[in-house]
């Protein structure tokens, strides 16, 4: 089955998630491998977003915008080993970061995204 670009449109009509009041998005084994711009946008309420067992490889710096109240990031069994270094920018509540099980050296996470 082919990986597949997340949009916000998914999340509302196919998953059904609704914007103003979902507290975690549950996404194992969706063949994700991209996140579009804007896609959790105004999704303010949510603290956990659960993305493994997907198709990432380059986690890019627009994927996780505008996420300020995540707490939980759960990324771990995909196929990661490119991190943007910016990625992670909008967190700034995250509490807990799961990447195990991916392709990531430890020279490829950016020094800002270790500290």
């Amino acid at each position: 089955s082919h990986a597949f670009i997340l949009k916000k449109i998914d999340l509302i009509y196919q998953f059904d998630y609704d914007e103003n009041s979902t507290k975690i998005i549950d996404l194992p084994y969706c063949n994700i491998n991209e996140i579009e711009s804007n896609t959790f946008q105004n999704f303010t309420t949510l603290d956990g977003l659960f993305l493994d067992n997907n198709a990432f490889s380059h986690l890019k710096a627009n994927f996780f915008s505008g996420l300020s109240n995540l707490t939980i990031l759960r990324l771990n069994r995909n196929f990661i080993e490119k991190i943007d270094s910016n990625v992670f920018d909008d967190l700034e509540n995250l509490r807990k970061l799961d990447l195990s099980d991916n392709l990531l050296e430890y020279g490829s996470l950016d020094q800002k995204v270790r500290n």
